[in-house]
């Protein structure tokens, strides 16, 4: 059997059994290389809980398919730009920004997506989607 095809059968069982949840926003975040800004992002406020139980469920059914579990800490959030260089420090940015004003989205499919560099840039193709069902939890 196929990777992809073992990968479906484990997200399909696991959107069988997870309810659609809501995802509001917090923050402006970053993270940081040596000279810029590798990735501004906004933050999830509420329905981090059921956003990262997913991810911990996801990360622990794939094991057994020979894929490690993530080393790196999962911060949720919404990537809104990449490979920044400000002239200013952030702070100041953010407080003319202000806070992000996104309205909150509701969750209730699951995308598997392909990731590749083409021509230096970052294209993604979804693969295959899951409706999150909640079947089996109350």
């Amino acid at each position: 059997m196929l990777k992809v095809e073992q990968i479906n059968n484990v997200l399909k069982e696991l959107c069988y059994n997870t309810k659609p949840f809501n995802l509001s926003f917090g923050d402006f975040g970053f993270f940081a290389s040596r000279s810029s800004v590798k990735a501004l992002w906004i933050g999830i406020s509420e329905g981090i809980q059921q956003l990262m139980s997913l991810h911990k469920e996801i990360d622990k059914s794939l094991i057994p398919l020979g894929f490690p579990k993530e080393k790196r800490k999962f911060v949720p959030h919404i990537t809104i730009a990449q490979d920044l260089i400000f002239k200013c420090d952030f702070s100041i940015i953010k407080e003319a920004i202000g806070t992000p004003n996104v309205e909150t989205i509701h969750i209730d499919s699951l995308y598997l997506f392909k990731s590749e560099q083409v021509e230096n840039k970052r294209i993604y193709t979804k693969i295959s989607e899951y409706k999150l069902l909640g079947t089996n939890k109350p």
